[in-house]
């Protein structure tokens, strides 16, 4: 499958998540492991997760695979646009509650 084809895929997949889905799949990770994400989502490396959160090679990699296997997704680019997506989605919907309470302006 071309990168392109995968791309596809993934954002299909994207697609047909609801903002509940994703968050569902998000609470499903430990405290350690959101934090994990949130720097992966900043673009750490495995080696600066490490020494920021002083914790060995092999338990950040332990951490990743969990979160890959909870969020259902294949590797860590997908697990931060999950992230990203979760959190523009949760931000849209909170923008319209906040919207649709306000009251109608009158002319």
């Amino acid at each position: 499958m071309t990168s392109g084809a995968c791309a596809s895929e993934f954002l299909s997949f994207l697609e047909g998540l609801s903002l509940d889905d994703l968050q569902a799949r998000m609470s499903r990770l430990t405290a350690q492991e959101a934090v994990v994400l949130d720097h992966l989502v900043m673009g750490h490396c495995n080696k600066d997760i490490c020494r920021i959160l002083n914790i060995e090679v092999t338990t950040a990699k332990a951490h990743l695979s969990r979160i890959f296997k909870k969020l259902r997704v294949k590797n860590r680019v997908q697990a931060a646009i999950l992230r990203l997506w979760t959190a523009l989605l949760a931000k849209q919907s909170m923008s319209l509650t906040i919207e649709a309470a306000r009251p109608a302006r009158q002319k």
